[in-house]
């Protein structure tokens, strides 16, 4: 588990950071989407960080693209494990890159227009 050790001031500076990042693509007209990988391996994980990234991208009207809902979905539909998206040093593998790519492209293309 997790220590909630500073918790209010992570989530303070992340919240700042987040602001800026919008506020600076938006003065420039720059689409922007937050893409959160998450912290934790197991498909069924939902810490403070995913509930927060999830909240401040709402809250700041950005598209959030989840790389585990990708990972989940390619997985059940292949019956892969889920686990095998992940290396051993915990970053995802060559085929959870290829996935979420994939996915973040067509999400660009379908807003081009």
């Amino acid at each position: 588990m997790e220590s909630s050790y500073k918790r209010d001031r992570k989530k303070e500076l992340n919240r700042m950071i987040l602001e800026a990042i919008v506020q600076e693509t938006r003065g420039h007209n720059v689409p922007l989407t937050f893409l959160f990988f998450p912290a934790d391996l197991t498909a069924n994980a939902d810490g403070w960080r995913e509930k927060f990234v999830r909240q401040e991208a709402q809250r700041l009207n950005v598209p959030l693209m989840d790389a585990r809902t990708i990972l989940m979905e390619a997985t059940r539909k292949n019956g892969e494990d889920f686990n095998s998206m992940y290396s051993n040093d915990g970053h995802p593998s060559r085929r959870a890159n290829e996935l979420i790519a994939n996915s973040l492209s067509l999400m660009m293309r379908s807003t081009e227009q």
